[in-house]
């Protein structure tokens, strides 16, 4: 590796590590600022993989799909979560029917 495809080789990383840096504070500014809404969209990430999570291992009804079990599964989580957070945010969760 020549001298100049090194230096342009620290170069790149270094802007890498300046924008991943500069992520980060970005991320850190949002959840100081908005605390709740990052409690609840954690939250809500944590429920969406369990979910995921536990249909992918569970057994399975030979009559139904997959794709079927985890509609009904999603269409329940939503009607509860829908239910359990205020009205402002509950538009996030709403039903989408194709």
């Amino acid at each position: 590796m020549t001298a100049a495809h090194k230096n342009r080789l620290q170069q790149t990383t270094g802007q890498i590590e300046e924008q991943f840096h500069g992520a980060i504070q970005n991320v850190d500014e949002v959840i100081s600022n908005n605390p709740m809404t990052a409690t609840l969209a954690t939250f809500t990430l944590g429920i969406i993989s369990g979910v995921v999570i536990g249909a992918a291992m569970s057994g399975g009804r030979r009559h139904r799909s997959r794709y079927d079990q985890f509609s009904d599964q999603f269409d329940h989580l939503s009607e509860s979560l829908q239910a359990a957070v205020p009205d402002a945010v509950s538009k996030y969760f709403a039903k989408s029917r194709r």
